[in-house]
């Protein structure tokens, strides 16, 4: 019978002892909660060290599908839009002259064409000097095309160049930050609000 008494008082003294030790263990989680609840937390802006890891490959290959592209994800947009309009540029430069190019070699047929089956020394005199006339202009948009060709290749060489080489990575920038505050609100009638409020910041130029 002693015994049995023991038994039971151990047994109840270890079932409190559980309860207030989860009853402790529920206290902390809450106290926690509650200390977490109250300081403002940043849910975005803070970026983790090493989240730009390979960013600078992401960028050469960007700029080698779109130039200044690289440097504007790197956080050099000045430079970036100075390689797009120098690369773009001069590569729309070259193509436009070398369709005037194309152009003044199928009017530079037409006109030897003419001239061959001229049957008057006026007429073909008159093709003869059309002729030397748009064979200038050929020569000229044909320079005009290699040279912008080439400013073209060279700009877009220097820009992944500089993208791997030259250009350092600013970071990534964020364009809003999301907190989450935590403080009480009297309302009218004369109750606290406890509730937790959202505030989203933009930041402006």
């Amino acid at each position: 019978m002693k015994n049995n008494i023991i038994a039971i008082v151990l047994l109840l003294l270890s079932a409190g002892g559980t309860v207030s030790a989860g009853d402790g263990g529920r206290a902390a989680a809450r106290a926690f909660l509650l200390q977490d609840s109250t300081e403002s937390r940043t849910l975005f802006g803070i970026v983790p060290e090493g989240t730009f890891a390979g960013r600078k490959g992401t960028a050469a290959l960007s700029s080698l599908f779109i130039p200044g592209s690289g440097q504007t994800l790197l956080g050099s947009p000045y430079k970036g839009v100075t390689f797009t309009v120098l690369a773009f540029g001069t590569a729309l430069t070259a193509v436009i002259s070398h369709n005037n190019f194309v152009a003044s070699n199928e009017r530079l047929d037409a006109l030897e064409f003419q001239y061959t089956t001229s049957t008057t020394w006026v007429v073909s005199s008159s093709l003869y000097s059309s002729m030397n006339d748009v064979y200038e202009k050929l020569n000229r948009y044909k320079r005009t095309r290699n040279t912008f060709a080439v400013i073209a290749a060279v700009v877009w060489t220097a820009n992944i160049a500089d993208v791997m080489f030259n250009t350092n990575d600013e970071g990534e920038t964020v364009f809003s930050s999301v907190t989450v505050e935590h403080h009480p609100l009297l309302l009218a009638d004369g109750t606290v609000d406890h509730q937790q409020r959202i505030l989203v910041s933009i930041p402006l130029p």
